[in-house]
Parts: C-alpha cells; structure tokens; sequence
C-alpha cells in the first residue's frame, strides 16, 4: 500500500492537508490480477486560543474504494479453449478485513474492523466537528458526519464475505440511491470539579436510510454514556 499526504499551513491557525492511497493500481496494459484501488482525504483544521480556554475546528472529505485493502490470492481463472488465461475471479472478499481468521466466515456478530481508513472500503464520508475547552477545568466537543456505504462498508459482515472480487472493482459497488446513507452526530463533555477526579459523558445519534443497504429499511439509535475518572496520584500529590 503506499499513502501520499501533503499538508500546508495556508494561514495562521488553518492548515489543509491532502492524502492519496493506492492499494492496487494497474495501468493499461498490464496483466490485470485485482481490482485497482484508490482512496483521497481531505482535510482542514483550525486552532485558536481564547483567553484560559482554546477552541479547534475540522473538517473532512474522503472517498475509499471498493477494492481497498483487498489482498486476498486470485481463487481460480478462466482460460478459453487454447488455455490462455481470460479472466481472474475471487472467491470471498473478506480479506478486506483485518482478524478475519479470528471471525469466523458467515458470523455476522464477530468483532471485527477494518486494516485502513476507519470506515472501510466502498464509501464517501463528509465530517465538521469542533472542541472548546479549559485545561485542567472541562472540555466539550461534537461531530455531525454524513456517510454513504456500498455494500463492501464497514459493518457488512455476511454481505463481503459471500460477493465476489468483480464488483469491489467498480468506483461504487452500488448505485448511490441504492447504497446505505447514515448520519452520526456525537456530543461528549468532560468537567473536572478537583484535581484528579473527572467527570465525563456523552450522546450518539445515528439515522441511517437503506439500512445495510437494504432498500427503504430504515436504523435509528440513540446512546448515552457516562463516567468517572480518578486519579489518586494526581489528587494527593502535591
């Protein structure tokens, strides 16, 4: 796999920065053995200092595809009738997935995650987010992302490790209105009313359309966490 980034501070408290992947690329001519694969990010960020506190901003842009993160072996090939070889198929696509030998093939309950991008292949993603905090006093910080997945997404379980290598080498492996398309919005906070005791919780809401895409099947879910941190060391040093 090789990743290209640039970054360029474009001003005082923005920066901009740029990546490329290719995980299989093949130019015209050569023999073709897997399906190209590419994916672009882009992101903006900015910080600033407001009296005690500081406040950070981001924005994010990325699409992955299909292919990406595909290293499995060519199954079988297809020759005609003088024994050139015509065509290259695969068997299972869940090499695309990192522990998959700890899986297990048709689980679809497995804990499992991607090698590369934290989405996976198969999808566009676009993200804003913002923190505002005090050091040593709280911090409060949010994200809304919108995020469109093929059927080769993250969290797809049974559904890549039953499809074939050909449609991972489409640009989408899924017509945009047939894919799934979800959005998450996060809020978490941390307070820390003493020295070495913090407060923390937050709120996630997603809304997905075309759940697994699933034609019309909609998901809706609504989380809240909340917790304690202690640290005695830091409370009772001096």
């Amino acid at each position: 796999m090789l990743v290209l980034e640039v970054a360029w501070s474009i001003a005082p408290h923005h920066r901009v920065s740029l990546q490329a992947m290719s995980d299989q690329i093949q130019i015209g001519g050569e023999t073709r053995l897997m399906p190209n694969a590419f994916g672009f990010l882009a992101n903006y960020e900015t910080a600033w200092i407001l009296g005690k506190g500081y406040l950070t901003g981001w924005a994010e842009g990325a699409y992955i595809m299909p292919a990406a993160y595909l290293n499995q072996k060519l199954a079988w090939v297809e020759k005609d009738k003088e024994g050139n070889i015509t065509d290259y198929e695969y068997t299972h696509n869940y090499d695309f997935i990192g522990g998959y030998h700890m899986w297990g093939y048709n689980d679809s309950n497995g804990d499992i995650d991607y090698t590369g991008y934290a989405y996976g292949p198969d999808s566009i993603v676009f993200g804003v987010g913002a923190t505002y905090g005090v050091p040593g006093l709280f911090s409060v910080d949010g994200s809304l992302k919108y995020i469109i997945h093929g059927m080769y997404g993250l969290g797809y379980r049974s559904i890549v490790a039953t499809r074939n290598g050909n449609e991972a080498g489409k640009l989408f492996s899924l017509p945009i209105a047939d894919a799934e398309h979800r959005i998450e919005l996060l809020v978490n906070g941390s307070y820390t009313p003493v020295k070495g005791l913090e407060l923390i919780g937050g709120i996630g809401f997603v809304q997905a359309w075309n759940h697994l895409t699933d034609k019309g099947k909609t998901f809706t879910d609504l989380q809240l966490h909340i917790g304690v941190s202690f640290d005695p060391v830091t409370m009772f040093s001096k």
